[in-house]
């Protein structure tokens, strides 16, 4: 598996660091989660669609869509 380093801002940092232990994860699993993500999007956008937010009824299971993730 390729290996590589990065620098990231100390804020950036932190909020990984915070991100990955409410999840009980390493920072290199969220990585792989964040850039699952962005490939996601791009894959959407190429399609003519786009990557939304949305809330998820617990009793009548209808979406609202709060947002769309945009400039990704």
């Amino acid at each position: 598996m390729p290996r590589f380093t990065i620098d990231l801002p100390d804020e950036i940092d932190q909020k990984l660091i915070e991100i990955s232990k409410k999840r009980s994860t390493t920072k290199a699993a969220t990585m792989k989660k964040a850039f699952a993500l962005l490939a996601t999007a791009e894959k959407l956008q190429a399609e003519g669609k786009s990557l939304g937010i949305v809330a998820e009824d617990a009793k009548t299971h209808e979406l609202e869509l709060l947002g769309l993730v945009i400039g990704i």
